[in-house]
């Protein structure tokens, strides 16, 4: 073999031992941190958990935009990611996904749910 040959053997695209991927919380986890969170900053996760935007969620809530983004980074650093994908991907799971669709049991559909009605 070549130098270079030799030096990218080891890596190969179908090699996972090599990758360092976070994985992603637990539902329990990330409902157990949304509990942790203020009033306020529950209220801003819900608005970002049903996809609207920082405009959307300062028009709804009655704050300004530089608010809004406060707490939008607050909730980051809460759940220990850096984007909103990475924020969702928390509250993904195949437990959820039953909760939503109705065939789960109450104690999923209680991981499912961020705030007591």
């Amino acid at each position: 073999m070549t130098a270079f040959a030799d030096t990218f053997a080891s890596f190969s695209p179908f090699a996972t031992d090599t990758l360092d991927l976070p994985q992603p919380a637990k539902p329990r986890d990330a409902l157990a941190r949304a509990r942790r969170l203020s009033p306020r900053e529950r209220q801003t996760l819900a608005c970002l958990l049903g996809g609207d935007g920082e405009k959307q969620v300062a028009r709804s809530m009655g704050l300004s935009r530089h608010t809004v983004h406060a707490y939008v980074k607050s909730v980051y650093r809460h759940f220990q990611v850096d984007s909103r994908p990475a924020l969702l991907a928390q509250f993904v799971s195949p437990a959820v996904r039953r909760a939503l669709t109705g065939e789960s049991s109450a104690e999923e559909r209680e991981v499912a749910c961020l705030c007591p009605t």
